[in-house]
């Protein structure tokens, strides 16, 4: 049985320029090609991959989400809603 791994985080981002410095600034290593709408960091033998949404909605072909979080969502215990 092979172990779990993870190789590859692809995040969706509306504003490409303030993860993109985030990241920076963490200084995590950035892979070089990067651009507008994609931008690639290296930290720990992990990829994150930054797409700007709307780039990566129309490769998919995709409807864009709708405004805010659309993810799972998860409560702390004993935290009011």
């Amino acid at each position: 049985m092979l172990p779990p791994r993870l190789s590859v985080v692809t995040l969706a981002v509306r504003d490409m320029r303030v993860l993109h410095r985030f990241y920076q600034g963490l200084g995590w290593p950035e892979l070089p090609g990067g651009s507008e709408e994609w931008s690639g960091f290296l930290p720990g033998g992990v990829l994150l991959a930054l797409y700007l949404l709307a780039a990566l909605v129309a490769e998919a072909d995709a409807e864009p989400p709708r405004q805010g979080w659309s993810g799972p969502w998860r409560q702390r215990p004993g935290a009011r809603p």
